[in-house]
């Protein structure tokens, strides 16, 4: 017993030291062979088909760029005075206030007021001087009127005339021609071309 025990063991211990057996390496796979041809030729491989061309259609051209504007100068003699319509209204004003003011001093001096009717006819202030001649609440609020709308007048007659000079006087410096620079007609003129802008002198004799 002891020596059949003694041989398994040994021979368990030489099974472990040798280790499991190597597996046996595996068939390489089979490469595939290409085809061949009858007559024992090989086939060529087939090539890669191209896509047909795509017809695509060309852009419209582009539409030409406009030529800047050219500057037109304006029409000489059309160019509009400051002040006119100021002048205008401020006189009408100052005389149509005077005129009614005065016909009622006029009438009141005939009548024998010789003081009321007096001061009346002196424009702008004579409505102030004829207030202490009134009687009634009445007569001096209307000599108040008058002496406002002929103080308007007067005020809106005498800068709409200044107004209107000095356009008058800014037009003749600056016109069509350009910037007057001297008296003898040397002038400065600027303006646009189809090219960009320009500036020039002109002189006129």
């Amino acid at each position: 017993m002891i020596a059949a025990s003694v041989i398994v063991q040994l021979a368990l211990a030489s099974a472990i030291v040798q280790g499991p057996a190597p597996a046996e390496a595996a068939p390489a796979p089979a490469t595939a062979e290409a085809p061949l041809a009858p007559g024992g030729a090989e086939q060529p491989a087939p090539q890669p088909v191209q896509p047909a061309p795509v017809f695509q259609p060309a852009p419209p051209p582009a539409a030409p760029a406009a030529p800047p504007p050219e500057y037109v100068p304006p029409p000489a003699g059309k160019t509009k005075r400051r002040g006119l319509g100021m002048m205008i209204s401020g006189w009408s004003l100052f005389a149509g206030s005077y005129i009614i003011t005065a016909l009622v001093g006029a009438v009141a001096y005939d009548l024998g007021d010789e003081q009321l009717g007096g001061a009346l006819l002196i424009p702008v202030a004579g409505p102030l001087i004829a207030i202490p001649q009134a009687d009634t609440l009445s007569g001096k609020v209307f000599l108040v009127i008058p002496f406002l709308a002929q103080t308007a007048g007067l005020t809106l007659g005498i800068a709409g005339t200044v107004m209107f000079a000095r356009s008058g006087r800014a037009n003749t410096a600056l016109n069509a021609d350009g910037v007057r620079l001297t008296r003898s007609g040397l002038r400065l003129n600027a303006g646009m071309s189809p090219y960009g802008g320009s500036v020039g002198l002109r002189y006129r004799f």
